[in-house]
């Protein structure tokens, strides 16, 4: 079987087994199938084309006019001349390649083409969703119409998405999605968790991670930090990730008087993120809202205590674990607020680590949420 794969970014040093996308075109190809990726070409620097790990990869500027763009006539005038190029080529790859089936993962810019595309192309066409693609219309206050997402969820043949939580949000966005939508979440390898040498920091810490966004709820787990910080002893936070509230939320802390107690990493590398979690104390998740929980996931993976917010993705994640992980220490699931968050740091600072139940948690997380699994089922669905 022919496979498209169409996605928002695939960069070289990310384009192997780093990414969603990733695992998946060279999981697939190990299965049989001949697969392509489509990408975007961002920054301008990467190649236009090149062989990932035995994959063709190629890269496009996928602009489209809007009409946001008017006041500013470079930008409109650019993006109409090279929409047009990049139309043409995609139609003519999938004019010369006949690929049996389109898969679009975390669709945006590419959702006018891929649009257009469908009144020539009479092949299958499957839509993946990650999480901000969607959240973003539920988030945004005055709430945006996400009208071109919509007709693209409901010209599809099929749609995935990586929880029930997220796909129920697509049905709100197209009724159709009912009918033809499944849910395949996404993968993960606990071998480099289990390898992987602690981190060393000289005092103990708890650790945080994800993009510095309001949805993350950072900025809730410096408050209840700054409120509990005389209970929680020697205990430092070390929060790793980059993102539009970096600066913001080191102000926050310095206006906190948090000081030396809370340490900023920055962008970690995967080896940096095993060893950061199986040295800390505990990992805790804070967001206002989650589509999955990759950050929960690994954590469990690296056989470390969570404390996370009850929401989206992470209620499903900690219901599947064995036994009741998610009504106590050490994997439990809390209000997203500030009080809540206070009193369950105090309480997992004075727990010891249940060396046996993590294991077990583990070793689900290994079974439960493999690549193989997860890359069978798309296999599944792709050639429905």
């Amino acid at each position: 079987m022919r496979i498209l794969i169409m996605t928002a970014s695939y960069a070289p040093v990310l384009g192997g087994l780093q990414t969603v996308t990733g695992q998946l075109a060279h999981g697939l190809q190990a299965l049989g199938h001949e697969v392509r990726v489509v990408t975007n070409r961002f920054p301008r620097t990467l190649p236009e084309s090149e062989t990932i790990g035995g994959v063709p990869v190629q890269r496009k500027l996928f602009v489209w006019p809007r009409r946001a763009q008017w006041p500013r006539p470079h930008l409109w005038l650019e993006s109409m001349w090279l929409h047009s190029g990049t139309l043409q080529w995609l139609c003519a790859l999938v004019d010369e390649w006949q690929p049996d089936v389109i898969n679009v993962h975390f669709p945006d810019g590419q959702i006018p083409y891929l649009l257009h595309l469908r009144e020539q192309y009479t092949g299958r066409v499957v839509v993946s969703l990650h999480g901000d693609e969607v959240m973003r219309y539920f988030d945004r206050i005055p709430r945006v119409k996400a009208t071109d997402l919509s007709e693209l969820l409901g010209m599809a043949d099929a749609v995935t998405a990586c929880s029930r939580d997220l796909l129920q949000h697509a049905i709100q966005l197209a009724h159709t999605v009912q009918d033809k939508g499944s849910v395949i979440y996404n993968g993960v390898n606990i071998m480099p968790f289990a390898k992987a040498t602690p981190y060393t920091h000289l005092r103990p810490y708890v650790f945080a991670l994800g993009r510095l966004t309001r949805i993350k709820g950072f900025d809730l787990l410096l408050e209840a930090w700054a409120a509990c910080q005389t209970k929680l002893g020697g205990l430092d936070l070390i929060l790793a990730g980059d993102g539009e509230e970096n600066e913001s939320l080191k102000q926050q802390a310095r206006e906190l008087h948090l000081g030396e107690r809370v340490h900023f990493f920055g962008r970690a590398t995967p080896e940096e993120v095993t060893a950061l979690m199986r040295g800390s104390n505990f990992v805790v998740v804070p967001s206002r809202d989650e589509s999955f929980g990759i950050v929960a996931i690994e954590a469990l993976a690296a056989q470390t205590p969570l404390l996370a917010t009850d929401v989206g993705g992470l209620r499903e994640i900690v219901d599947m674990l064995p036994g009741t992980g998610g009504d106590q220490y050490p994997v439990k699931l809390i209000p997203v607020t500030r009080e809540a968050l206070r009193g369950a740091l105090i309480d997992f600072r004075h727990r010891t680590k249940k060396a046996d139940q993590m294991r077990e948690y583990s070793a689900f997380v290994g079974a439960a949420f493999s690549w193989q699994q997860t890359i069978s089922k798309y296999a599944q669905v792709l050639q429905q």
